[in-house]
């Protein structure tokens, strides 16, 4: 009887240390993507994909391909 008590306690102990952990890696995740650990990467309309570590070179990437000072961007984390 006192284990799942004790297992609860606990849960409820350390979720606020559980939460501040994953906002941690998750905040680590998006410095490496915009510090270039991470790299952007580009699907070209014949389905190449290239890569790049800086978003600045990959959006004149993307205004090259699609010929137009305003690239249609669509964010997704891969």
């Amino acid at each position: 009887m006192a284990a799942p008590l004790i297992a609860i306690l606990l849960a409820v102990l350390f979720l606020p240390v559980e939460v501040w952990i994953a906002v941690a890696i998750g905040l680590l995740f998006i410095v490496a993507r915009f510090v270039g650990v991470m790299p952007w990467t580009v699907i070209t309309t014949e389905g190449t994909i290239e890569g790049y570590r800086f978003l600045p070179t990959a959006l004149r990437r993307i205004q090259a391909l699609n010929e137009s000072p305003r690239p249609r961007v669509r964010w997704h984390w891969a």
